[in-house]
């Protein structure tokens, strides 16, 4: 049975876990008064948002990071722990405090009404922990010190506040955690903020939130309506409480996060897509081809392929957006979800392989975390290769973490070869940016990478296999690369 504790909102210590391997990351977002971050906090302090917050960081990211961090009126503390559940042990047995507000550098929209009501929670229930699953800049927890010492015991791997929850669960049982659900309006918040940016932990750029902190008053800050009239504000959404009022009950579904990943796909892919618009393939659309139905809006025909996923179609939620927010010709679903329209897309439940698509008869071709899964790299290239007009393009976001827990960012394999990681782990092939960029540039496709992301971290024994590589290579987890025949 959860005990009912008597907690003081004073005995909540708020700490930032942080890991600013490079002064991109958003601990270090700065505008014409300097950094962002620590006037955020000390603003934070001064509306009772935060009780004496304290960044903590490992010795081991750059020299001029720490100088910075060093700097601020905010206490840094430097640990010799580069995982953030260490850290957080460390500080909880220097302290006397009985409950941890667990913060990331992405926290600059906290909303009061959730610290309150989760702090209460937390009072109340005697819970290990209380989960706020808010958007990327609002998500938090709160958990105690068993809570603290459980998730120390993960030594292989980095557990950061996004996934406390889940491996805490894992030890200690769902009943020791509790979720915080403040209703449809932060459902909203989340899923637009998945649409307008990468879908799953959905980062925004530093100018939407130098923008809210320009524009929004401070009496009025770090409220829920505050963010969401920012949000309808920065991107011209006249219908927001409408459009809140007819999803919320949808929104709630899980399934609501591929969805805005896919509408975000295609805001992606119009950049890059060539001149000539004939034919398309979408390797791998996962549940429903939603990507591929929008880009018809600029194609004249399509092909999607999925081998694996069960089907499930469900416009409503499309549709809702299309009637309350203006929405650009090619996200209309009045227009997608003509019979006519979904007519000229052809599905296949096949691998490329097995496709009927005539060489040389596709001008563009695309996929979302796909390759890394392919086994037989080289055979699928060349398959792809043939099948692109000459002046064809290819455009594959790449997920090259090693995919044993999809909600956090993970090498395990680097301490394995590759065989020995495959009887470990089938799910991934482990090619890395450049092995992709080599073989396609030896087939003959003209290879650019548009995007890659990287996190250094420690690995306690590094296979041989792997010491020739790149770090920014070895540790890439995702990149977006363009190849054009």
């Amino acid at each position: 049975m959860l005990r009912r504790r008597r907690l003081s909102v004073q005995k909540v210590k708020p700490v930032i876990l942080a890991n600013p391997t490079t002064l991109d990351d958003p601990l270090f977002w700065a505008d014409a008064e300097g950094f962002i971050f620590p006037r955020v906090l000390r603003e934070m302090q001064q509306a009772g948002l935060l009780d004496a917050p304290v960044i903590s960081v490992s010795r081991s990211v750059p020299e001029e990071a720490r100088q910075i961090l060093s700097g601020w009126e905010v206490p840094c503390v430097f640990s010799d722990h580069s995982f953030p559940q260490h850290r957080l042990l460390e500080l909880v047995r220097q302290g006397s405090c009985r409950g941890w507000l667990l913060l990331t550098p992405y926290n600059y929209f906290l909303e009061r009404e959730a610290v309150t009501a989760a702090k209460k929670l937390f009072e109340d229930t005697g819970a290990s922990m209380v989960d706020y699953d808010g958007s990327s800049l609002s998500r938090f927890c709160i958990c105690d010190r068993s809570a603290v010492e459980e998730l120390a015991g993960y030594t292989d791997f980095a557990v950061t506040p996004f996934v406390a929850p889940k491996y805490l669960t894992a030890r200690l049982g769902q009943a020791a955690i509790q979720g915080l659900d403040l209703g449809p309006d932060g459902d909203v918040h989340k899923f637009l903020l998945q649409f307008l940016y990468r879908g799953g932990r959905a980062i925004p750029p530093q100018e939407y939130v130098t923008s809210y902190f320009s524009g929004v008053t401070a009496a009025e800050r770090f409220s829920t309506a505050s963010y969401a009239r920012h949000l309808a504000d920065y991107f011209s959404i006249p219908r927001l409480d409408q459009f809140t009022q007819s999803a919320g009950r949808i929104i709630q579904d899980n399934e609501t996060t591929f969805l805005a990943g896919q509408m975000h796909l295609v805001k992606r892919l119009l950049p890059h897509l060539p001149l000539s618009r004939e034919a398309f393939l979408e390797i791998g659309f996962g549940p429903s081809p939603v990507a591929s139905l929008l880009l018809l809006n600029l194609f004249r025909k399509g092909y999607a392929l999925e081998p694996f996923a069960p089907r499930r179609d469900n416009p409503d939620l499309l549709r809702i957006i299309c009637e309350n927010i203006t929405m650009p010709d090619y996200i209309d679903i009045r227009k997608t979800m003509e019979p006519e329209r979904v007519q000229r897309l052809t599905t296949f439940r096949a691998t490329i392989q097995q496709c009927d698509i005539p060489a040389q008869s596709l001008d563009f071709i695309f996929s979302k975390t796909v390759l890394e899964h392919v086994m037989d790299m080289e055979e699928t290239s060349r398959k792809l290769y043939d099948l692109l007009r000459v002046g064809g393009r290819m455009y594959h976001i790449v997920d090259f973490s090693d995919h044993v827990d999809t909600s956090t960012i993970r090498f395990d394999f680097l301490e394995h070869d590759r065989r020995t990681w495959a009887a470990i782990n089938d799910c991934t092939n482990l090619w890395r940016v450049n092995d992709m960029v080599e073989l396609w540039e030896r087939i003959g496709f003209r290879v650019r990478v548009v995007e890659r992301l990287s996190r250094v971290q420690p690995v306690p024994h590094l296979h041989p296999c792997w010491q020739d590589y790149d770090p920014q290579d070895l540790f890439c987890y995702y990149a977006a690369i363009i190849a054009e025949k």
